[in-house]
């Protein structure tokens, strides 16, 4: 490092507008109009957005068998799009987007990080249009990668050329390329800029005033940029470096008076820049340390971090080897595993990588070569854990929390700057054994050449087996690609043999030309695409049923069943508000609840099961169903099957007769689903349903249902198979037989035939059957005969509560009778001892979040709160039931008589355990008095019970509904509760009539607030302390960074 030291003295802004300076950042621009020219060519007619993904979901489908460009390009339609539209729209409206209400029943937008809301690549969103902002954000982000490097290499003496070759190497690798719609691309560019800044310091021994102001900025605007991982591994390079120089410069000027000061001094400096920095962010990152603490992400990231694999080595020298996900020839998305972007995120080029290598020929001369050489061998060791050496970094804090995939711009830079340090050296010429070291350079491309084909050959065989229906397309593509990037590292290897051997510097300036042409042909130009396009007709479209869905739903709390459904984060430029979210972080209690209520699935949260129960908790007034399937209780909700079972096929004909038995377990039995499939255009035939009461044969329900009935919705809208769906030969879908309400159907079981009078082979209704039985509670037979399985079915009770309000496309819209407001009032409440006892309570089919709510324990519950509602000792009270009875009783022994427990809620917040119930004969207590669902006899017997709401009272009144402010007004006779349907956050305050009271975790996941009787009012205001903390420290360090800025000044003057 020390012998590339040090050019003639020039500002900072002289830096930015000196000739080269000005050349190498429009050379750079005009490789990233070749990169962008897809959008920009048909800028009147697409946008830069992965949005045509949409067409896979009905609700958005506006043509039918679309195939989305790149189907692994998800996150930025459903995270960083949405996000950018809702921070515009929300500063548009006066309000900086602090919180989220739309998602998640309400989210901390701006501490998620990657919202970027105060990020300088955001700006084009609140300037320009939305087409004009997808493309101006990504270009920024390319070219503050690009420029900062170029600046970078030229402050180390590296000349024009070889700078902007090392620059377009960065600029153009998998990192920012595949990541350019993200924050990813933006935050990388914090490496370059800081190390340049770095070095400006470093050289300017007596001026360094402006660029230790750059660097502290530029640690603020990375910080800002909305990937805190990606910052966290470049600030970690940059603090390595500016060691290694200080140590290096100790080294030169250790026999100086005052060496040793100084240098202290200027590390002093250093650090100072970077707590400034630090301190100017602090409002960004104080809420985020804040969310990451109560988030699902923290849980995920505690765990041990998963290294990145080292068999798909080949696929840097040939990315598409085993595909792209942006083209037809794709085997699977899954391959290479887990996916394309995150195995290609090192990828640089092999061109680039082979110049590197080269490069290492003059790392012994070249401190800066050394330095990155073994920055970049460092991270192949940790980010590949080679020979085990991950859990050795692991001992570094915070780095066992950190991600390996977002470290892999470190990689990419490490090898632009020794690729164009190396080029720099050969551009300058070899004074003597030029042909030795030409020939050198061929044998070793030739290994090289050969290593990874040998190894591609290796990799393709391990696949050959992959079940893909894209072989015969994959098989013609990948030898042409296999050939392209080998000419293209041929040709590249040959102008490198120009720029060794040739005399003549034009002739090894166009040498390196030529390498450099080539490298930006096999990424940048390679890769332009993987960022696809949706014409502007797809963009978010305004679909028949997204304009009736958010006209009838308006603001109110919806439930999509299914995983057909509108994607988080899509719902938020329709301002739709959902239950589901996806901001990479999550609310960690409230997501803990979800997944127990809803299912637990992947990062898209799709309810695969629901609850009345569930759909009261988390406030949801309004219930969207594909093909009117509302299984909210359903009776298969707790099912599991076994995973790959092949199902099997019954045709519906005449003697081909489908029955099912079932038993109801609870009253209220109202609707039967089948799966069925029906081949396409299939004549008019019928199907016939009948349930039976079994044993007394009771017809209970008759319905004829068509094949036309069924085809014009199974293929209305081309339904994609989703994962969740039953993976059968034929497409299907489940058919509703809904009945009048069966007011006694508890403990009975029914028959269900499906029958047909008309049905021919090739013209029928198919149903399906498990071949391994999964529901042991009923027996299906076809033609007579008994299945192994049960046939696929479900069934479902009280639909009454469900009031149908539309048929929108393939989905049916209810409305829930029974929804309970975003706030409302209860005057039962028992105290959880901990989460489980939480979740348990609320899993009870009993439990009425109308009547009680749960709190859970922790310090800001008062102690006569907790002397009222905390735990009671009951493990020596007696618990019976009698033979064939499932009443439980309390056993009073003084007062000789029975008590009995109302239900599952009273028997838990009594803290009874299951177990101690004893079954005994009605003769060991005869003549002793039994009460039944008394609640004056379970109070005198010590019990805690749930206590009704008066009826009359006046209801809670809503005044003010903003996102970070509600205002309440209460008047009730008694204290009572104000429960509000949101995410539990500790950003949260609550005034009653002016004074600040706690905010308590309700029903483990959302927020409750005592209010005395009486007219109270109640204002409920998102203001967290790590906010108004994180913007004081701002301050402080603004001032301080202006103070030290002043008094440099005025020490100059002097």
């Amino acid at each position: 490092m020390a012998d590339r030291d040090c050019r003639p003295e020039r500002g900072v802004v002289s830096a930015f507008v000196r000739g080269e300076a000005l050349r190498g950042g429009l050379a750079l621009l005009l490789l990233l109009v070749a990169f962008f020219w897809t959008p920009l060519a048909r800028y009147d007619e697409v946008y830069y957005s992965s949005a045509d993904l949409l067409q896979d979901f009905s609700l958005t489908r506006v043509e039918p068998g679309y195939p989305a460009a790149n189907r692994i390009m998800s996150d930025e339609i459903t995270e960083m799009q949405p996000w950018a539209m809702f921070n515009r729209d929300e500063l548009r409206e006066g309000r900086i987007p602090w919180w989220n209400p739309w998602n998640g029943a309400g989210c901390p937008h701006f501490a998620n990080y990657q919202s970027a809301v105060f990020s300088v690549f955001t700006l084009p969103w609140y300037v320009l249009s939305t087409k004009a902002a997808l493309i101006a954000t990504a270009f920024l982000k390319l070219w503050a990668c690009g420029f900062f490097t170029f600046l970078f290499l030229q402050k180390r003496r590296v000349s024009f050329w070889p700078a902007l070759f090392g620059a377009s190497a960065f600029m153009f690798g998998g990192h920012n390329v595949l990541l350019v719609s993200f924050p990813h691309a933006g935050a990388q560019a914090v490496l370059p800029a800081g190390l340049y800044f770095a070095e400006c310091v470093l050289q300017r021994f007596e001026r360094r005033k402006a660029p230790l102001a750059g660097l502290a900025v530029t640690f603020t605007l990375g910080l800002l940029a909305g990937q805190p991982e990606v910052f966290y591994f470049s600030f970690a390079v940059i603090a390595t470096y500016v060691a290694a120089r200080l140590l290096l410069l100790l080294r030169r000027t250790r026999h100086e008076e005052g060496a040793v000061k100084r240098l202290l001094a200027l590390a002093g400096k250093f650090c100072f820049a970077g707590v400034v920095g630090a301190g100017l962010a602090a409002f960004q990152l104080l809420p985020f340390f804040e969310f990451l603490h109560h988030s699902r992400l923290y849980e995920q990231r505690s765990l041990v971090q998963t290294p990145l694999s080292t068999q798909y080595w080949p696929l840097l020298f040939f990315p598409d080897l085993l595909g792209n996900p942006s083209t037809p020839w794709v085997l699977s998305y899954t391959l290479p595993w887990p996916n394309y972007e995150l195995i290609h995120m090192a990828y640089a080029g092999a061109l680039v990588v082979f110049v590197a290598l080269v490069a290492l020929v003059f790392a012994r001369r070249d401190k800066t070569l050394a330095f990155f050489a073994l920055a970049g061998t460092a991270w192949l060791f940790y980010a590949y854990d080679l020979f085990g050496a991950a859990k050795f970094f692991a001992l570094i804090p915070s780095v066992d929390i950190a991600p390996m995939n977002r470290s892999q711009g470190v990689w990419l830079f490490c090898l632009a700057v020794c690729a164009s340090i190396g080029a720099e050296h050969l551009l300058r010429g070899l004074d003597k054994r030029r042909w030795l070291f030409a020939g050198g350079v061929l044998g070793a491309a030739l290994v090289f050449l050969a290593t990874f084909t040998i190894g591609a050959d290796r990799v393709l065989e391990a696949h050959s087996t992959f079940e893909s229906s894209n072989h015969k397309l994959f098989s013609l593509y990948v030898p042409q690609h296999v050939q392209h990037m080998s000419a293209l590292f041929a040709v590249g290897v040959l102008a490198l043999l120009v720029l060794v051997l040739a005399r003549w510097r034009p002739a090894r300036v166009l040498g390196l030309l030529g390498v450099a042409t080539c490298a930006f042909l096999a990424t940048g130009l390679h890769l332009r695409d993987y960022n696809p396009v949706t014409p502007d007709h797809l963009f978010l479209p305004a679909t028949p049923a997204m304009r009736e869905l958010t006209a009838r739903v308006g603001s109110e709390r919806l439930a999509i069943l299914g995983e057909d459904k509108l994607q988080p984060d899509t719902n938020l430029p329709y301002r739709l508000q959902t239950i589901d979210n996806y901001d990479g972080m999550w609310v960690q209690k409230y997501d803990h609840l979800y997944r127990d209520q809803f299912g637990d699935t992947g990062n898209w949260r799709p309810m695969l099961k629901a609850s009345s129960r569930a759909l009261k908790l988390f406030g949801v007034q309004w219930v969207l169903a594909k093909w009117g399937w509302n299984f909210v209780d359903s009776g298969f909700n707790p099912l599991n099957r076994e995973a790959g079972q092949k199902f099997l096929i019954h045709e519906i004909v005449p003697g081909g007769t489908v029955t099912q038995t079932i038993k109801a377990h609870k009253n209220g039995l109202q609707a039967v689903a089948v799966f069925l499939s029906v081949r396409p255009k299939s004549p008019g035939a019928h199907i016939d349903w009948k349930l039976e009461e079994v044993g007394s044969e009771k017809l209970v329900a008759e319905q004829r249902t068509t094949l036309a009935e069924i085809l014009s919705t199974l293929d209305s809208n081309h339904h994609l198979r989703m994962p969740s769906d039953y993976d059968v030969a034929l497409p299907g879908r489940n058919v509703v037989f809904r009945f009048p309400r069966i007011a006694d159907s508890k403990g009975k079981q029914y028959k269900l035939t499906l029958s047909s009078e008309d049905g021919r082979p090739g013209n029928c209704a198919h149903a399906w059957s498990a071949p391994l039985l999964a529901y042991g509670e009923g027996q299906a037979t076809w033609k007579d005969k008994p299945l192994k399985g049960e046939i696929l079915f479900d069934f479902a009770y009280d639909l009454d509560r469900f009031r149908e309000e539309a048929r929108i496309g393939d989905f049916v819209l209810y409305r829930y009778a029974e929804a309970l407001p975003f706030a409302h009032l209860v005057r039962g409440a028992v105290i959880a001892e901990d989460d489980e006892e939480a979740l348990e309570l609320l899993r009870v089919p009993s439990f009425d979040p109308a009547d009680i709510v749960v709190l859970s324990d922790d310090a800001t519950l008062p102690a006569d709160v907790r002397r009222e509602l905390g735990p009671v000792d009951n493990s020596q009270r007696r618990l019976v039931k009698f033979e064939g009875d499932d009443k439980v009783y309390v056993v009073e022994t003084d007062a000789r008589r029975l008590v009995h427990i109302q239900n599952e809620v009273v028997f838990l917040i009594n803290k009874f355990r299951w177990e101690k119930i004893e079954t005994v004969k009605a003769t060991e207590f005869e003549g002793w008095p039994r009460t039944f669902e008394d609640m004056q006899a379970q109070t005198e017997a010590g019990l805690r019970v749930v206590l009704p709401e008066v009826k009359g009272q006046e209801p809670l009144h809503t005044l003010v509904d903003e996102p970070t402010r509600k205002v309440f007004e209460v008047n009730r006779l008694w204290p009572t509760y104000v429960v509000i349907a949101q995410a539990w956050y500790p950003g949260w305050k609550a005034y009653v009539n002016g004074a600040q009271v706690p905010v308590w975790r309700a029903n483990y996941a959302f927020d409750a607030i005592a209010a005395p009787a009486g007219r109270s009012k109640i204002e409920f205001v998102y203001a967290p302390d790590s906010l108004r903390a994180g913007a004081w420290i701002g301050v402080v360090s603004a001032m301080a960074g202006l103070g030290a800025l002043l008094r440099r000044r005025r020490v100059r003057a002097a």
